[in-house]
């Protein structure tokens, strides 16, 4: 037999769920400051490079170090 679905219930399952995910990743490891450590001056590039190590690091799941973010950031400005 199964159980109307109220509010309550609801609440309870989102909160199963909720729990299940995880705790998701952390922020993104890496900011502005640390592309402008590299030598790489003011400007719309800082940002460019920024968004393409981002997506790098989110298309990898989100799981790179801030070690392995600096190391792909540092190849990206060789380029």
């Amino acid at each position: 037999e199964s159980r109307p679905l109220t509010r309550e219930r609801v609440v309870l399952w989102l909160g199963v769920l909720k729990q299940a995910e995880g705790p998701g990743p952390g922020p993104f490891p890496l900011t502005g400051r640390d592309v402008l450590k590299r030598g790489v001056p003011p400007g719309a590039r800082v940002g460019v490079l920024l968004g393409v190590v981002e997506d790098w690091w989110a298309d990898g799941g989100c799981t790179a170090s801030r070690d392995a973010c600096l190391y792909e950031l540092e190849k990206r400005i060789a380029m």
